[in-house]
């Protein structure tokens, strides 16, 4: 499962569109402009151009959020198409927006720190499963918390693979690697 170029505009123009809904506070990364062809008349076609600053963020969850929307989004059409183990990965919802009391009462119920954000739920290539550490593309590796790195460290010394990645495309490149959809 590779990526043309057409895959890759269409997954920035979901990133964008999902960053534009998550908050009320949001900023596209690029402004929307009309096309000067539409390709119908009843469909309205946008171009992504003249990059905007982003603004100031203490947590950039949100951008991850967009990330894991548009894997997802790639993910369901493995699904779809019958690629081998697609609907064996899923999300684990491990993420602080939930609010003190909720917070507590996740924690009551299992909730750890640190868990890799999507799971393959399928042995492949000597491993008993794949995990992932999802970041936005812009990230770094000091991004990670100690409870993450700690997260990947045991999952990899107990027989598991556990990466982190950054944007969707290099998750579904691993994905794609991982279950040998590449081939």
């Amino acid at each position: 499962m590779s990526w043309t170029e057409e895959d890759y505009q269409n997954y920035r123009t979901r990133l964008n569109m999902a960053r534009m809904k998550g908050s009320q506070k949001a900023r596209p990364l690029y402004k929307p402009v009309a096309a000067e062809k539409p390709v119908a008349a009843d469909v309205p076609v946008l171009e992504m151009v003249a990059p905007v600053d982003k603004p100031k963020r203490r947590k950039n969850n949100q951008y991850e959020f967009a990330e894991q929307c548009a894997y997802f989004a790639q993910v369901d059409a493995a699904v779809a198409s019958g690629q081998y183990g697609a609907g064996m990965i899923y999300a684990v919802t491990n993420s602080n927006v939930a609010g003190a009391i909720i917070g507590k009462r996740l924690v009551m119920a299992g909730l750890r720190r640190g868990v890799p954000d999507i799971s393959i739920m399928v042995p492949s290539q000597d491993f008993h499963a794949a995990f992932i550490e999802l970041k936005q593309v812009t990230g770094k590796p000091s991004d990670l918390s100690e409870y993450q790195r700690e997260w990947i460290r045991n999952l990899n010394d107990m027989g598991y693979k556990a990466v982190v990645c950054f944007g969707a495309k290099e998750a579904l490149d691993f994905t794609s690697n991982y279950l040998g959809w590449a081939e």
